[in-house]
């Protein structure tokens, strides 16, 4: 199992599968800074291994965070994709993962 991280998140194909995945689709697209509205949970940590394999800063935006908190630190961080996963509270949508209506060139 990886160090600090439970047994759900063991070492395995899937996991290894996923974040090598995302990982890809983050080069692909470019991505320098992603934000991420997440729960805490696997997804989560999927997408925080993928963004370091890919070379990407990680700015994990809090649930509790005002729509103005959002946007202050997406723009004081210089965030190019946000990733969330809109569904996962009625069960578990995929992620998503875009730039728009972030107000980048």
């Amino acid at each position: 199992a990886r160090q600090g991280m439970s047994a759900d998140f063991r070492a395995d194909a899937a996991w290894d599968a996923e974040v090598a995945a995302l990982a890809d689709a983050l080069r692909t697209a470019r991505v320098q800074v992603l934000a991420t509205l997440l729960d805490n949970g696997r997804a989560w940590a999927v997408v925080d291994a993928a963004a370091r394999r890919a070379g990407v800063v990680h700015v994990p935006l809090p649930g509790f965070f005002s729509p103005a908190q959002r946007r202050h630190a997406i723009d004081a961080a210089g965030v190019d994709a946000l990733c969330t996963a809109p569904g996962a509270a009625a069960g578990g949508a995929p992620l998503e993962l875009g730039t728009a209506g972030l107000g980048l060139a």
